[in-house]
């Protein structure tokens, strides 16, 4: 049977307030910073502001990358977390591929959850 790979309006962070956290651990990469806590349910939020990529179309660009990330990576997500993805580009976002996306994403959630196993 073939995983589902979808992602639906419960895995996504909407309001404001599901945008703060008490504790949260900051993880920055080349193009993003994450802000990762645990959580119930693995959720993610994105903000790419228009100071960043004033472009509308660069900043739908990336949020598509991030959720398509979000979506192939969740189903082996070894953590339930919720994730903000803050777009920090400093490269041209017209040559970032989702496959850098893709890996950038899991190697986020990978070093998250060694940094949970380190803390106990």
């Amino acid at each position: 049977m073939a995983t589902v790979e979808n992602y639906p309006k419960e895995a996504r962070l909407l309001k404001s307030k599901d945008f703060r956290f008490r504790t949260a651990d900051r993880i920055r990469s080349r193009y993003f910073q994450f802000v990762v806590c645990p959580s119930r349910r693995a959720r993610l939020g994105i903000s790419v502001s228009k100071k960043v990529l004033p472009n509308a179309v660069a900043r739908n660009r990336v949020r598509r990358l991030i959720r398509e990330a979000f979506r192939k990576t969740r189903p082996q997500a070894s953590a339930d977390i919720h994730i903000v993805a803050i777009g920090d580009i400093k490269e041209d976002w017209k040559y970032i591929t989702q496959a850098e996306v893709n890996d950038t994403f899991k190697n986020t959630m990978d070093r998250w959850v060694k940094r949970m196993e380190s803390h106990g």
